[in-house]
């Protein structure tokens, strides 16, 4: 019987790209941790099915029908506490989850990634706050001989606090997906803001 516990494993944060005659590669940064707390879907929501029966009576006409499509996409909660270092990509970090768009770190422009997945094969609209700055986020576990990966578009961090402790100061950072969620076997390109 395999025995689940916390495993350690590694965070990215991607910043937008942009295209064209200005074209930037996405930027990055590096969280590694054990035990993050993270809490996160690994699925968007389906569409419900209502049932829909002859005035209230199931015969064999009775048929499901697809709800409305939003539910599909509304915004999903994900989060993940961690207790901070005294050290640059700490500071990184805070300021990452708690900027707006376009954000410059270490000499490089972070910017929204809103807008940037599909969702049923459309893409998502921005926001209506040009302010408001989402990023995608990868995470892998170091499990043994294998990894387990997953991805998470245009997170919008809304809630972000510190917690002091005998043990330390813990960030606790808390948003919304607004794009899609899929596994993922490899972290993909990018730039690290740490270089």
């Amino acid at each position: 019987m395999a025995i689940f516990q916390h495993r350690d494993g590694e965070m990215r944060l991607y910043s937008g790209v942009t295209t064209a005659s200005k074209a930037t590669a996405s930027v990055y940064l590096q969280v590694v941790f054990v035990d993050a707390g993270l809490n996160a879907p690994i699925k968007r929501p389906e569409v419900s099915e209502t049932l829909v029966m002859d005035r209230g009576v199931y015969t064999q006409d009775a048929e499901y029908r697809k709800g409305l499509d939003v539910e599909k996409l509304e915004p999903i909660p994900f989060g993940w506490t961690c207790t901070l270092a005294d050290d640059t990509t700490t500071q990184y970090l805070i300021r990452w989850v708690s900027g707006t768009s376009p954000l410059v770190i270490n000499g490089k422009t972070i910017r929204s990634t809103k807008g940037e997945s599909k969702i049923s094969g459309i893409s998502t609209p921005q926001f209506s706050d040009t302010g408001k700055m989402a990023s995608d986020a990868e995470l892998f576990w170091d499990q043994a001989g294998t990894d387990l990966g997953f991805k998470w578009r245009e997170v919008w961090f809304n809630d972000v606090s510190v917690t002091e402790s005998e043990e330390g100061v813990m960030l606790n950072v808390n948003g919304l997906v607004y794009g899609d969620v899929t596994k993922i076997t490899a972290f993909r390109a990018g730039t690290t803001l740490a270089a």
